[in-house]
């Protein structure tokens, strides 16, 4: 009987020196954002575009909030006055940058990815032809899934080797590494949908040029980064009457490295 009170009171003194959770972060009092998009603005000043996904009787709808600020961190300031709950980008599955942000040094901008711990550091992250918001904005009319439809996009373009595969955790090594340059996947908006358009080229975190769908491949390809199959289409003659017998289509299977 003693040894068992024993026992008991120093489990009971354990409890008292065991680590607890000092800090919390609940997700019924957060605004989970799932993509964001970032515009540079006239004054340089930087536009944060985001979906929060919100519930109305009992179906999910997508919210876009805007905040501009001179900083990532005080457009999330300012989005945040907007909400009634608290800006949780925890759960950000996609970035897109647009094309004159992407112009400038883009490690300033994505800094705070990598400072902040809530921050995910394994989401996409994409180019766009000009500016991301309107892509966002675009989406939110037809779209519920916004993040989900892109992410399905960018992954059957990776499967078919005509966009590199990227995340945000993924580039950070390269941007760290004064001798590596990196590409992004590029997207634009096309009679109104969403589609790939390329490749965007970096050098020194600075977007600097793009590659067409095709050359996109043909650059995977050299790079040894080809996935489960990657096709062309050529033309064989300029003398073929009909156009649908001057064409072929093929699959480039391996890559010979002699």
């Amino acid at each position: 009987m003693v040894r068992k009170c024993t026992v008991w009171v120093i489990v009971v003194v354990i409890v008292f020196f065991l680590a607890g959770c000092w800090d919390q972060r609940l997700l019924k009092e957060g605004r989970l954002v799932y993509a964001s998009a970032f515009d540079l603005q006239q004054d340089e000043k930087i536009k944060t575009t985001a979906i929060v996904q919100d519930m109305k009787n009992g179906i999910p709808t997508n919210v876009l909030i805007q905040g501009e600020g001179n900083t990532i961190r005080e457009t999330r300031m300012d989005m945040d006055n907007k909400l009634s709950g608290d800006f949780d980008p925890s759960k950000n599955r996609i970035f897109l940058l647009g094309e004159e942000l992407a112009q400038k040094d883009i490690y300033q901008f994505l800094d705070i990815f990598y400072r902040d711990p809530s921050s995910s550091i394994s989401a996409n992250i994409v180019v766009t032809e000009g500016n991301g918001e309107d892509i966002l904005e675009k989406m939110t009319q037809k779209n519920t899934l916004i993040a989900e439809f892109l992410i399905e996009l960018l992954s059957s373009a990776e499967n078919s080797t005509l966009v590199p595969k990227q995340d945000v955790q993924s580039i950070w090594t390269n941007m760290l590494d004064p001798g590596k340059d990196f590409a992004l996947p590029l997207i634009s908006l096309k009679d109104d949908e969403v589609v790939l358009a390329g490749t965007g080229l970096f050098h020194k975190h600075a977007l600097v040029g793009s590659l067409t769908l095709e050359e996109s491949t043909l650059f995977l390809i050299m790079s040894n980064q080809k996935k489960k199959v990657a096709r062309f289409v050529s033309k064989i003659s300029e003398e073929k009457e009909m156009r649908i017998q001057n064409y072929i289509s093929y699959n480039f299977s391996k890559v010979n490295s002699n």
